[in-house]
């Protein structure tokens, strides 16, 4: 719709804390637990997507500025990183609740290399998400690389595999030996 690339994407992820949590009673905080593999899922859906517009509607090129954040994270709502894929019970990740929303994570790409999905989309979104994830006390997110590889081990998706495969990101059997704190 701009005329010079610029663009806003937003995608509701689902609260995990919803199936496990009673309602809150009054002005009491209403918790969510944002899961790990959807929050890698809504950034890079959110790249391309953004990028393609750019790139084929506003004819844009260049190096592009992302910016990404969970919203809304107040005081009413306390915000926690969180991974199922233990038999699908819900896992913390990290050691910080956020009762405020944190600086949005910021990286730098080509357009054209965000515009289609490869490597390069799967490397940015890396340094997105954990930045995003640093806030919540977790250094590394352990879906994506730096070097743009798909971790197979840590997705309960296999589409996403699967999809990996297709677009030319390699897929590895790469283990982190834990999920990094950040203190």
């Amino acid at each position: 719709m701009h005329t010079d690339g610029s663009g806003v994407f937003g995608v509701s992820v689902p609260n995990l804390a919803r199936a496990r949590q009673v309602p809150p009673q009054g002005d009491e905080p209403s918790e969510q637990w944002i899961q790990d593999e959807s929050l890698v899922i809504a950034v890079m859906s959110g790249l391309l997507l953004l990028a393609r517009d750019a790139r084929d509607q506003a004819a844009a090129g260049g190096e592009a500025l992302m910016r990404a954040q969970i919203f809304p994270i107040s005081e009413k709502q306390p915000t926690r990183l969180a991974r199922t894929r233990h038999y699908g019970f819900l896992d913390p990740l990290g050691d910080r609740v956020l009762t405020m929303p944190p600086p949005p994570a910021e990286a730098t790409a080509e357009l054209d290399d965000l515009a289609q999905p490869g490597p390069m989309l799967a490397a940015t979104t890396a340094l997105l998400v954990d930045d995003i994830a640093q806030a919540f006390g977790v250094a590394e997110m352990p879906q994506l690389s730096h070097d743009g590889q798909l971790r197979q081990r840590y997705w309960g998706y296999p589409q996403m595999i699967t999809w990996a495969e297709e677009n030319g990101i390699a897929v590895i059997d790469d283990t982190i030996t834990h999920l990094r704190v950040c203190r």
